[in-house]
C-alpha cells in the first residue's frame, strides 16, 4: 500500500495517507487522533494534485475536532497579596498556613458569591421580622437566669432536649410555606450575606443575631425546643474522631459520603445531598485553642481582618468547618448542613466566656467594636440585613442575660459521672472525651459505664497525624488475650483501648464530592486535570522496621529508607530548597496524603481529593485527577493547590512551552481548541484515565504519558 508521508501542521503531527486511510499521528505520544477511510484516489490521478487533496481533507476534518488545553494565568492581585500577609508569618510555632491560604480562597470566592445573589423574597423578609419581635418580647419581660433557655452540649442535654432540638429541624425543613422551606431559606440567607458577615469585625455578632433566629423558628414549631451546641474539644481528645459517637445514628449522623442514617438521614439541600467528609483536612477545637483566646482581652485581637494566628477566632472556627467537610465546608453553603448551627452555636458559647473575661479584665464587651474592623459592611453601625439591626447591637448584654445562656461545657473529669453523659467518659488525662460508636453500643448492650482510665503520660499529637506514647495491646493482640481468657467480648475500658491505635490515616476512606457550579450540582458539569504530586518524606518520620544489616546482624535504628543514611542522597536532598516551614511530630504510617484542591477563580465551586504517597521512601510521587468545570461553554479559571501532612503549601510547577517544568501559582486557564497540541484533561474522570495512559489492545506494555501532565507539585 503506498503511503505518502507530510508534515505540514504543527510540529508535532505527522499526516500519513495512503489510498486508503488517512492517519494524523503525534510523534512524541506515537498517539493516533484521527484515522478515517476515504474513498480509492484513482491511480492515474496526478500525485501533486492528490496531495493537495488530502490537505485539504484533513484541514476541512480537523476544524471540528476540538481539543482541551491549559495554560497559566497570573494570579489574581487580591489572592497574591492576602498569601503574603506578613501576620501569617508571625508565628512559626502554629501550623496555621494552610488554614491561612484557604482562608485567603474563601475571601476570594465569596466575592464570586454576589454575581449569583437573588434578592430575598417577602415571604422570608416578614418571616425574620416576626422572629426578631419574639426576642424583643422576650427581653421586655423581667426575667431571672432560672427562666431562661439553656443550651446544652448535645451530649449532655436530656433525651428530651435531643427530641426536641431534631424535631424542630426537621419541621422547619418540611415546611415548605416559605421557598424552598423554612430551613434553607435561612441558610440562603447566610449565602446571601456571606461575603459581608465574614472575615471582619461583624462574624461574631452577625453570627449571633442568625443563631437567635433559627432558635425561635425551632420554638414555632416546638415551643420547648432550645439550641444546643457541639463541643468539638470532646471528639479532638481521641485518636480518630471521625469515629466518635457524636457522627452516628445516635447523634447526627454518618460523617463519611451522603448522610444516611441518624436524623438528618437523605436530605436534599439546594446544593444536592447532604454530604460529609470528616477527618481529611481541618482540625477539631482543641483545649489550647480555648485558652489562647482567653489570654486575649479586646474584640479586636481575636477578630479579622487583623488578628493574629493562634488566636485568629474566625480562622480557627473555619477548621471546623474543614474538618467535617462536605456540605459544611464550601462557607457560601455551610449554612445548608444542619451540624452549622451545632458548631456555631459553641462558637457563640465560647465569645461568651470572652466577653465574661473581658469584663473580669474592666472592658465593656458592649462597646468594645475594633476601630479596624475590616470592609464597611463590618462597620459598627452598618445594617445588619436583620430588620433594624446594626452590627453593634449584636455585642449588647441583652441575648445572654434576657433570652438565653450557655451551660458551662464539661472538661475535667475524677470519674465517669463527673462527665454527666452516657456518650461520654472520663480519659487518662482526667478530661472528658466522647466515647466511640463502637465502644457507646456495646455499652448499650451491657448496660455498663466503662471504668475511670488510669492517669498516663498525655498523649502527643500533630496537626494531622497522631502517636501514642504507650504500646497499647494491637486489635489483634488484644482479641487473642479475649479468646485466652475464654471471653466473647472486651471489658468496655479495652475497646476504648482498641480506638487509640490507629494508622497515619484511613487509606480505605474517599472524598465524595459536591460537583456543585453555581448552585448547580451536577458532575457532568465537570471535566478532570491530572496533576503529580512529587514528595520528599518528612523529617520527623519515624523509623519502619527495615533495617541494614552488618556481619550478619540487623541494625537496628538504621532505617532502609532514610536518606541521611546514604551520602550521596542525603546530599542531593539536602541542596533542594526547602518551600514547608512546618514540620509535623511523630509522623508514625506507612502512607501519608497530601491534600489537593480546585477552587472556581471565575465560577463558584471546589474540589478537593488528595495524593496517597508512601511515606517510607525518600522522595517519591503520585498521580491523581482533579476536577474542574467544564470549559464547553466559556473558558475556565481556576487555582489548584495542594497542601503536604504538615498543613505546608507545595510549591506548584507549570509545563512551559519548551516542554520544561517551571514555578508557577497554579492559576489556570483551560480552554476548548481546535486542533493544536494533545489533549491535556478528560471530558470525565475516565477519560482522563485513559488519556494518560496508552494501553494496547493486544496487552502489550502500557505507556505513561507524562508530557500530558501540566501541573506538578513539590512537597519538600
Amino acid at each position: 500500500m503506498e503511503k505518502i508521508t507530510l508534515n505540514k501542521l504543527r510540529n508535532n503531527y505527522i499526516i500519513i495517507s495512503s489510498e486508503y486511510v488517512i492517519r494524523i499521528v503525534d510523534v512524541t505520544t506515537h498517539q493516533d487522533y484521527v484515522t478515517l477511510v476515504r474513498p480509492i484516489i484513482p491511480k492515474a490521478m496526478n500525485m501533486y494534485k492528490s496531495i493537495l487533496s488530502v490537505q485539504a481533507f484533513v484541514w476541512l476534518t480537523c476544524v471540528v475536532i476540538v481539543y482541551g488545553w491549559i495554560e497559566e494565568i497570573p494570579i489574581k492581585a487580591s489572592l497574591d497579596d492576602c498569601f503574603n500577609e506578613r501576620r501569617t508569618f508571625l508565628n512559626t510555632s502554629d501550623s496555621i498556613k494552610d488554614n491561612f491560604h484557604g482562608f485567603c480562597i474563601q475571601k476570594y470566592r465569596l466575592k464570586l458569591v454576589k454575581k449569583f445573589w437573588s434578592d430575598l423574597n417577602n415571604e422570608t423578609g416578614h418571616w425574620i421580622e416576626e422572629l426578631l419581635r419574639m426576642s424583643e418580647r422576650e427581653a421586655r419581660q423581667k426575667r431571672d437566669a432560672r427562666h431562661l433557655r439553656i443550651r446544652k452540649e448535645i451530649r449532655v442535654a436530656t433525651d428530651r432536649e435531643r427530641s426536641d432540638y431534631f424535631t424542630c429541624m426537621r419541621l422547619l425543613k418540611e415546611d415548605t410555606s416559605i421557598e424552598p422551606n423554612r430551613f434553607d431559606a435561612l441558610g440562603i440567607i447566610h449565602q446571601r450575606m456571606a461575603d459581608d458577615v465574614h472575615h471582619g469585625a461583624a462574624f461574631l455578632p452577625w453570627h449571633r443575631i442568625l443563631l437567635t433566629i433559627i432558635e425561635n423558628a425551632c420554638r414555632q414549631k416546638v415551643p420547648s425546643a432550645v439550641l444546643l451546641y457541639w463541643d468539638s474539644r470532646l471528639d479532638d481528645q481521641m485518636q480518630r474522631p471521625s469515629q466518635s459517637v457524636f457522627f452516628s445514628r445516635h447523634l447526627i449522623g454518618e460523617c463519611n459520603g451522603k448522610v444516611t442514617d441518624g436524623p438528618y438521614a437523605n436530605w436534599v439541600t439546594p446544593s444536592g445531598d447532604l454530604v460529609r467528609n470528616c477527618a481529611l483536612e481541618g482540625e477539631l477545637f482543641n483545649h489550647r485553642d480555648i485558652r489562647a483566646l482567653k489570654t486575649r482581652t479586646r474584640l479586636e485581637q481575636i477578630s479579622e481582618p487583623f488578628s493574629v494566628p493562634p488566636y485568629d477566632f474566625e480562622i480557627k472556627h473555619g477548621e471546623v468547618h474543614l474538618f467535617v467537610g462536605g456540605t459544611l465546608a464550601p462557607v457560601e453553603i455551610a449554612a445548608f448542613a444542619p451540624e452549622f448551627y451545632l458548631h456555631h452555636a459553641f462558637v457563640d458559647c465560647m465569645w461568651e466566656e470572652f466577653r465574661e473575661n473581658q469584663k473580669e479584665n474592666n472592658v465593656d464587651p458592649q462597646t468594645d467594636y475594633p476601630v479596624d474592623y475590616g470592609d464597611e459592611s463590618h462597620n459598627p453601625t452598618s445594617l445588619m440585613g436583620f430588620g433594624r439591626l446594626r452590627n453593634i447591637h449584636g455585642l449588647s448584654d441583652m441575648f445572654t442575660s434576657r433570652i438565653y445562656r450557655c451551660e458551662k461545657p464539661v472538661t475535667k473529669c475524677s470519674v465517669d459521672a463527673d462527665c454527666r453523659s452516657r456518650f461520654l467518659y472520663c480519659n487518662r488525662d482526667y478530661l472528658c472525651a466522647s466515647k466511640t460508636k463502637f465502644a457507646y453500643e456495646k455499652d448499650m448492650e451491657t448496660h455498663m459505664e466503662p471504668p475511670r482510665m488510669r492517669p498516663h503520660q498525655r498523649i502527643h499529637r500533630g496537626k494531622r497525624q497522631a502517636m501514642n506514647n504507650t504500646e497499647p495491646l494491637s486489635k489483634f493482640d488484644l482479641l487473642h488475650k479475649i479468646k485466652q481468657n475464654g471471653r466473647e467480648e472486651a471489658p468496655i475500658s479495652e475497646l476504648n483501648a482498641i480506638d487509640q491505635v490507629c494508622p497515619s490515616i484511613d487509606v480505605g476512606k474517599t472524598v465524595q464530592n459536591l460537583f456543585d457550579i453555581n448552585g448547580v450540582a451536577d458532575s457532568r458539569m465537570w471535566v478532570f486535570i491530572p496533576v503529580k504530586v512529587i514528595y520528599q518524606r518528612n523529617m520527623h518520620q519515624k523509623p519502619f522496621n527495615s533495617f541494614l544489616v552488618r556481619n550478619g546482624k540487623v541494625r537496628e535504628g538504621a532505617d532502609i529508607y532514610d536518606k541521611k543514611l546514604y551520602k550521596t542522597l542525603g546530599q542531593s536532598l539536602k541542596n533542594v530548597p526547602r518551600h514547608n516551614k512546618q514540620n509535623c511530630k511523630n509522623m508514625d504510617g506507612v502512607f501519608t496524603k497530601v491534600n489537593v484542591h480546585s477552587d472556581g477563580l471565575n465560577y463558584i465551586g471546589t474540589y478537593r481529593d488528595f495524593a496517597v504517597v508512601d511515606a517510607r521512601q525518600p522522595i517519591t510521587t503520585s498521580v491523581i485527577y482533579m476536577g474542574v468545570k467544564s470549559p464547553s461553554k466559556r473558558a475556565t479559571e481556576v487555582l489548584l493547590t495542594a497542601y503536604d501532612p504538615c498543613g505546608n503549601v507545595c510549591q506548584a510547577f507549570c509545563r512551559t512551552a519548551k516542554g520544561t517544568m517551571e514555578k508557577c501559582s497554579g492559576s489556570l486557564k483551560v480552554t476548548q481548541k481546535l486542533l493544536h497540541r494533545p489533549n491535556l484533561y478528560g471530558e470525565d474522570y475516565g477519560k482522563a484515565v485513559d488519556m494518560m495512559w496508552g494501553i494496547p489492545h493486544d496487552g502489550g506494555y502500557p505507556r505513561f504519558y507524562d508530557r500530558k501532565i501540566f501541573i506538578e507539585f513539590v512537597c519538600f
